[in-house]
């Protein structure tokens, strides 16, 4: 993926305000051209409440006018797992 563009604007642990005030900080955000690149560090089991959260920060990238191309969350432990939304 375009993660680790080297021409990609980079976030890492940036906060986003919402419209409602709510604050999210996503891992890793990467931004090309409008286009943005949601990857989530997680530990332990893949579970559900962590799909809604990256849900939550493609809307706020939405809010902002970004288009999320891929979502990502990488359950780092023995084995890596990776889980693309």
């Amino acid at each position: 993926g375009d993660f680790f563009n080297e021409n990609a604007i980079i976030l890492n642990e940036q906060s986003i305000i919402k419209k409602d005030f709510k604050t999210i900080k996503p891992d890793r955000v990467a931004i090309l051209n409008k286009k943005a690149y949601l990857l989530d560090y997680k530990t332990g089991k893949h579970q559900a409440k962590y799909e809604n959260q990256l849900r939550d920060y493609e809307l706020a990238l939405q809010e902002m006018g970004f288009e999320v191309q891929k979502k990502t969350l990488l359950y780092i432990g023995e084995n890596l797992e990776i889980v693309h939304l």
